[in-house]
């Protein structure tokens, strides 16, 4: 488990997902922040999207692109990063102005990738956002899962799956209610059952629940797409960690956990200095750092 200085960027190691696996330990792999007492059963689970298989060729995500588009928005209004025609998303994040959150960050079926954003102090003016999306053929098996819970404690984490024989290459999660934002939207390998999570938490600053919308973007499984091993560490507010994809892979996505309801994450986007990394940044009003857990998927 990697704990780097603060802006350093990782290599990650792969986690295999083809042949004899050696399992890490969920010490290893940073599956469960110090926040997050437990993982709820994958229950309630709804395939929302299917594509078309592409073909055999097509493995791998060889035409992998990414869409930015930006502007000012208002607290909560949705931004989508729209996928070419034919195209379908496999990952997204987004780029905050200082001292806003994310509030959701999902796949839109057919569409691309979504997000929305608040402002930390529940300031109603406008702000600048930059939105992206991970856009790809449809790999064979493609399909959005979600999954809704309503009434979640603050800093609970909730779950889904992909169906059995599928890999997860991308997470999702929205956050709603009055003054909601996301804590978490990262993928957990859980060692005793070996199976990919798609793992959410979120906090109102309202109220004591949250209610949110967990996702997973599946598609059949390709040794030639994997996860990394989450890395963690402590960073200064408005910082934070550059991961990168081992062997000169393309980064898919990213995901993120941290370690209290009181910080906030302003940054997750793809490709900030090349093809194959993704920077995260974040804070909290209430220290001088803050605790992030992070990891990738990447392809080849």
């Amino acid at each position: 488990m990697a704990l780097p200085a603060d802006g350093e960027t990782l290599t990650a190691d792969r986690i295999p997902r083809t042949g004899p696996v050696t399992v890490p330990s969920e010490q290893e792999t940073g599956l469960l922040s110090r926040r997050s007492p437990a993982l709820a059963s994958a229950a309630l689970v709804a395939a929302v999207a299917t594509a078309l298989p592409a073909t055999a060729a097509e493995r791998g995500l060889p035409d992998l692109r990414m869409v930015q588009d930006g502007g000012a928005v208002s607290p909560y209004e949705a931004r989508t990063g729209r996928c070419p025609e034919g195209m379908r998303p496999v990952g997204g994040g987004f780029d905050l102005a200082k001292g806003h959150s994310v509030a959701a960050t999902v796949p839109v079926a057919g569409e691309g990738w979504q997000v929305k954003a608040r402002s930390d102090t529940g300031a109603t003016g406008t702000f600048d956002m930059t939105w992206y999306a991970m856009c790809a053929t449809p790999p064979p098996g493609y399909e959005i899962v979600k999954r809704t819970e309503t009434a979640v404690p603050n800093g609970q984490a909730r779950s889904v799956t992909c169906p059995t024989g599928k890999d997860m290459v991308a997470t999702g999660a929205e956050a709603k209610g009055p003054g909601a934002e996301l804590n978490a939207s990262y993928i957990f390998f859980a060692n005793s059952a070996q199976v990919y999570y798609s793992v959410a938490s979120g906090t109102s600053h309202s109220a004591d629940t949250v209610d949110l919308d967990v996702y997973a973007v599946c598609t059949d499984h390709d040794p030639t797409v994997w996860s990394t091993r989450l890395g963690e560490g402590d960073f200064d507010n408005g910082d934070g960690p550059t991961r990168t994809c081992p062997d000169g892979g393309k980064v898919v996505s990213g995901g993120f956990n941290l370690a209290t309801t009181t910080s906030h994450v302003t940054s997750s986007r793809p490709r900030a200095t090349g093809d194959g990394d993704w920077k995260f940044t974040g804070a909290d009003p209430n220290r001088a750092q803050y605790y992030l857990i992070s990891g990738l998927v990447c392809a080849e």
